[in-house]
């Protein structure tokens, strides 16, 4: 009973004990509650904890979303990345690692495994998460792009520039490609 008091004074001390963030949480709740077979629920719960900087109960939610669908590398890849953009690189990098389990070829969580082992210095590591992206999707520049940059941070330059130019020549009009040409003209001229 202790342990149970303790945990809701905790919880009740989300933002601050601001009504509107306590009346989310109660509404996430009521939702995990109403359907908790649905690993979304859990998820979205887990999401609102981390934004709040929760993160052992959020882990336990992503957890739980995970095993009520252990086979859906989607929902894997999306908790990593909430994970990455809170700041939580080898949580993230777990479950990008558990929906390549589930699909090896799974583009999405092969760069975002790239991108987070990048993020954590571990550039040679990166490499062949980026290859096997680029085996995948052969004329994606972004790939490439990724790929050049992970050769630059391990001083690879010869390959870093021949990933990038190669990627400017893969790219359309649109106005993401863009933005992209913008940084693969500022990455190469960047190069010793």
């Amino acid at each position: 009973a202790d342990s149970c008091r303790a945990l809701q004074s905790r919880l009740q001390q989300i933002a601050g004990g601001d009504s509107a963030a306590l009346g989310t949480m109660s509404q996430l709740r009521q939702a995990v509650t109403s359907a908790p077979e649905e690993p979304v629920n859990h998820a979205r719960l887990a999401g609102f904890f981390l934004h709040h900087e929760y993160l052992t109960e959020a882990l336990a939610l992503f957890e739980r979303a995970r095993v009520q669908r252990p086979q859906d590398p989607w929902l894997m890849n999306e908790i990593g990345g909430l994970l990455s953009r809170a700041g939580q690189g080898v949580e993230a990098l777990g479950f990008y690692q558990m929906a390549l389990q589930v699909n090896p070829d799974y583009g999405p969580a092969l760069i975002n495994t790239g991108g987070i082992l990048n993020a954590l210095s571990r550039h040679a590591e990166a490499v062949p998460y980026f290859e096997h992206a680029l085996e995948l999707s052969p004329a994606d520049p972004g790939v490439r792009f990724f790929l050049g940059v992970t050769f630059m941070s391990l001083e690879r330059y010869d390959d870093a520039r021949a990933q990038l130019q190669q990627a400017l020549t893969e790219l359309d009009d649109s106005d993401e490609a863009r933005q992209l040409k913008e940084q693969i003209e500022a990455a190469l001229e960047s190069l010793p």
